[in-house]
Protein backbone atom coordinates (compact mmCIF):
# COMPACT_ATOMS: atom_id res chain seq x y z
CA UNK A 1 0.00 0.00 0.00
CA UNK A 2 1.49 3.66 -0.86
CA UNK A 3 0.65 6.91 0.41
CA UNK A 4 0.04 8.69 -2.62
CA UNK A 5 -0.96 7.16 -6.36
CA UNK A 6 0.29 10.03 -8.84
CA UNK A 7 -1.77 10.11 -11.76
CA UNK A 8 -0.33 12.03 -15.07
CA UNK A 9 -0.03 12.00 -19.07
CA UNK A 10 3.03 10.02 -19.94
CA UNK A 11 4.34 13.12 -21.90
CA UNK A 12 4.56 14.59 -18.65
CA UNK A 13 7.02 11.64 -16.82
CA UNK A 14 9.65 14.08 -15.96
CA UNK A 15 7.55 16.38 -13.50
CA UNK A 16 5.84 13.19 -12.74
CA UNK A 17 9.48 11.91 -11.40
CA UNK A 18 10.40 14.97 -9.59
CA UNK A 19 7.15 15.23 -8.09
CA UNK A 20 7.20 11.57 -6.70
CA UNK A 21 11.00 12.25 -5.61
CA UNK A 22 10.17 15.12 -3.97
CA UNK A 23 7.17 13.32 -2.04
CA UNK A 24 9.41 10.18 -1.21
CA UNK A 25 12.27 12.99 0.38
CA UNK A 26 9.20 14.12 3.11
CA UNK A 27 8.68 10.84 3.96
CA UNK A 28 5.97 9.35 2.03
CA UNK A 29 5.64 5.98 -0.11
CA UNK A 30 4.53 7.05 -3.90
CA UNK A 31 3.17 4.77 -6.81
CA UNK A 32 3.21 5.79 -10.22
CA UNK A 33 3.05 3.71 -13.47
CA UNK A 34 6.89 3.07 -13.61
CA UNK A 35 5.80 0.65 -10.83
CA UNK A 36 3.88 -1.65 -13.13
CA UNK A 37 4.80 -5.27 -12.90
CA UNK A 38 5.20 -7.05 -16.42
CA UNK A 39 3.58 -10.01 -15.97
CA UNK A 40 0.05 -8.49 -14.67
CA UNK A 41 -2.66 -6.13 -16.79
CA UNK A 42 -1.93 -2.36 -15.84
CA UNK A 43 -5.68 -2.02 -15.63
CA UNK A 44 -6.37 -4.20 -12.38
CA UNK A 45 -2.80 -2.73 -11.22
CA UNK A 46 -4.50 0.33 -11.26
CA UNK A 47 -7.32 -0.23 -9.75
CA UNK A 48 -5.68 -1.65 -6.82
CA UNK A 49 -3.26 1.06 -6.43
CA UNK A 50 -6.07 3.71 -6.70
CA UNK A 51 -8.00 1.90 -4.15
CA UNK A 52 -5.09 1.53 -1.75
CA UNK A 53 -3.43 4.59 -1.90
CA UNK A 54 -4.79 7.18 0.63
CA UNK A 55 -4.26 9.86 -1.81
CA UNK A 56 -4.29 10.29 -5.70
CA UNK A 57 -2.48 13.30 -7.03
CA UNK A 58 -3.44 13.94 -10.34
CA UNK A 59 -0.86 16.13 -12.66
CA UNK A 60 -2.92 18.03 -14.79
CA UNK A 61 -1.15 19.93 -18.24
CA UNK A 62 -2.48 20.11 -21.66
CA UNK A 63 -1.63 16.55 -22.15
CA UNK A 64 -3.21 15.34 -19.61
CA UNK A 65 -6.53 16.99 -19.98
CA UNK A 66 -7.05 15.15 -23.22
CA UNK A 67 -6.18 11.76 -21.79
CA UNK A 68 -8.66 9.18 -20.72
CA UNK A 69 -6.76 7.94 -18.31
CA UNK A 70 -5.98 10.34 -16.59
CA UNK A 71 -9.28 11.85 -16.20
CA UNK A 72 -10.62 8.05 -14.79
CA UNK A 73 -8.13 8.39 -12.36
CA UNK A 74 -9.22 11.35 -11.26
CA UNK A 75 -12.52 10.83 -11.35
CA UNK A 76 -11.62 7.78 -8.87
CA UNK A 77 -10.08 9.93 -6.94
CA UNK A 78 -12.80 12.59 -6.40
CA UNK A 79 -15.48 9.96 -5.78
CA UNK A 80 -13.28 8.72 -2.85
CA UNK A 81 -12.76 12.10 -1.47
CA UNK A 82 -8.73 11.87 -1.67
CA UNK A 83 -8.09 14.32 -4.75
CA UNK A 84 -5.48 16.36 -4.74
CA UNK A 85 -4.48 18.79 -7.97
CA UNK A 86 -1.62 20.35 -9.32
CA UNK A 87 -1.17 22.00 -12.57
CA UNK A 88 2.07 22.04 -14.31
CA UNK A 89 1.67 23.86 -17.22
CA UNK A 90 -1.05 26.41 -16.39
CA UNK A 91 -3.86 24.15 -18.11
CA UNK A 92 -7.16 24.13 -16.03
CA UNK A 93 -8.38 20.78 -14.49
CA UNK A 94 -11.80 19.83 -17.18
CA UNK A 95 -15.38 19.36 -16.07
CA UNK A 96 -15.98 18.35 -12.80
CA UNK A 97 -12.54 18.61 -11.47
CA UNK A 98 -12.53 22.56 -12.03
CA UNK A 99 -14.67 22.61 -9.00
CA UNK A 100 -12.15 21.38 -6.88
CA UNK A 101 -9.37 23.90 -6.07
CA UNK A 102 -5.68 23.32 -7.82
CA UNK A 103 -2.45 24.18 -6.64
CA UNK A 104 -0.42 25.63 -9.40
CA UNK A 105 3.07 24.70 -10.20
CA UNK A 106 4.01 25.62 -13.61
CA UNK A 107 6.69 27.47 -12.11
CA UNK A 108 7.81 24.89 -9.67
CA UNK A 109 11.58 23.21 -10.08
CA UNK A 110 11.68 21.12 -7.02
CA UNK A 111 11.71 23.86 -3.97
CA UNK A 112 10.31 21.96 -1.16
CA UNK A 113 9.53 25.55 0.36
CA UNK A 114 7.60 26.74 -2.19
CA UNK A 115 4.38 27.84 -1.07
CA UNK A 116 2.84 26.40 -4.24
CA UNK A 117 4.72 23.01 -2.91
CA UNK A 118 3.81 23.58 0.57
CA UNK A 119 0.39 23.43 0.26
CA UNK A 120 0.38 20.20 -2.00
CA UNK A 121 2.32 18.35 1.10
CA UNK A 122 -0.38 19.57 3.38
CA UNK A 123 -3.20 18.35 1.64
CA UNK A 124 -1.24 14.94 1.38
CA UNK A 125 -0.79 15.21 5.29
CA UNK A 126 -4.20 15.24 5.55
CA UNK A 127 -5.38 12.96 3.62
CA UNK A 128 -2.91 10.00 4.60
CA UNK A 129 -3.19 11.18 8.40
CA UNK A 130 0.79 12.27 8.69
CA UNK A 131 2.14 16.06 10.24
CA UNK A 132 3.14 18.00 7.67
CA UNK A 133 6.62 18.35 7.21
CA UNK A 134 8.74 20.63 9.56
CA UNK A 135 10.21 23.07 6.32
CA UNK A 136 12.86 25.43 7.00
CA UNK A 137 13.36 29.06 5.38
CA UNK A 138 17.06 29.00 5.37
CA UNK A 139 18.76 27.70 1.96
CA UNK A 140 20.50 24.91 2.86
CA UNK A 141 23.71 26.62 1.62
CA UNK A 142 23.54 29.39 4.32
CA UNK A 143 22.80 26.82 7.36
CA UNK A 144 25.03 26.64 10.56
CA UNK A 145 27.61 23.99 10.95
CA UNK A 146 25.84 22.83 13.58
CA UNK A 147 22.29 22.16 11.04
CA UNK A 148 24.24 20.07 8.90
CA UNK A 149 23.98 16.55 8.61
CA UNK A 150 25.99 14.58 10.70
CA UNK A 151 27.34 17.78 12.91
CA UNK A 152 24.65 16.73 16.07
CA UNK A 153 25.96 13.62 16.12
CA UNK A 154 30.04 14.85 16.26
CA UNK A 155 28.28 17.40 19.35
CA UNK A 156 27.15 14.82 21.28
CA UNK A 157 30.15 12.45 20.46
CA UNK A 158 32.34 15.20 21.64
CA UNK A 159 29.86 15.96 24.45
CA UNK A 160 29.92 12.34 25.36
CA UNK A 161 33.97 12.30 25.31
CA UNK A 162 34.02 15.29 27.39
CA UNK A 163 31.88 13.68 29.87
CA UNK A 164 34.42 10.42 30.17
CA UNK A 165 36.92 12.63 30.80
CA UNK A 166 36.03 15.03 33.38
CA UNK A 167 34.57 11.55 35.05
CA UNK A 168 37.99 10.00 35.12
CA UNK A 169 39.87 12.82 36.08
CA UNK A 170 37.26 12.90 39.06
CA UNK A 171 38.07 9.28 39.84
CA UNK A 172 41.60 10.00 39.23
CA UNK A 173 41.84 12.99 42.57
CA UNK A 174 39.36 11.02 44.56
CA UNK A 175 40.77 7.83 44.64
CA UNK A 176 44.81 8.45 44.05
CA UNK A 177 47.45 6.97 46.52
CA UNK A 178 47.91 9.67 49.12
CA UNK A 179 51.71 10.24 50.43
CA UNK A 180 51.46 9.74 53.80
CA UNK A 181 53.44 12.17 55.84
CA UNK A 182 53.48 10.59 59.01
CA UNK A 183 54.41 7.19 59.86
CA UNK A 184 51.87 4.42 60.34
CA UNK A 185 52.16 4.08 64.22
CA UNK A 186 51.89 7.83 64.58
CA UNK A 187 48.66 8.43 63.04
CA UNK A 188 47.13 6.03 65.80
CA UNK A 189 48.42 7.61 68.67
CA UNK A 190 46.30 9.81 70.94
CA UNK A 191 47.83 12.79 72.25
Amino acid sequence: MSDVFISYASQNEAKARQVAEALRAQGLSVWRDEDLPPHRPFSDVIEERLREAKAVLVVWSAAAVASQWVRAEADFARNATKLVQVSIDGALPPLPFNQIHSADLSNWRGDVRDPHWLTVVDSIAALVGAEPPAVTTTPPSDKPASAKPGARAWAWAAAAVAALALVGVGYWIVLRPRRETTTPTARFQRS
